[in-house]
């Protein structure tokens, strides 16, 4: 009889502890892939006005880094054209991949693109 009141009472005590979730030491992944998940959904939310800023900032800025240090404008900082031109590129790609303007993968493809519009690595 002892033995069936100690189950009688362990179980009352289990119900309780799955309706307040898991205990310490339980592991809970789906609660972990929720939390992620919610996070993730504010941060985009929060960040799309962000990323449109960035998306024009971008080219902005890389045109005045180069217009700031290209020779033929009175160069700030006396790079070759070349090199003004590269920074103009990073500053472009950084710009994008900050603010995340663009998919990252899609950022990653702009120096291939830009420099060859600019006439680089001939």
């Amino acid at each position: 009889m002892q033995g069936n009141r100690e189950r009688d009472n362990s179980a009352p005590g289990k119900a309780a502890a799955s309706a307040r979730g898991p205990a310490a030491g339980d592991a809970d992944p789906r609660g972990a892939v929720d939390t992620a998940f919610v996070a993730a959904s504010e941060m985009e939310d929060g960040s799309s006005a962000f990323a449109r800023v960035g998306l024009l900032a971008g080219p902005i800025l890389a045109a005045l880094a180069v217009a700031a240090t290209h020779p033929g404008a009175g160069a700030l900082g006396g790079l070759s054209v070349d090199a003004s031109w590269v920074l103009g590129i990073f500053v472009f790609m950084a710009t994008w991949w900050i603010t995340l303007a663009v998919d990252p993968a899609i950022t990653a493809l702009l120096p291939f693109v830009l420099l060859a519009v600019v006439g680089l690595g001939k």
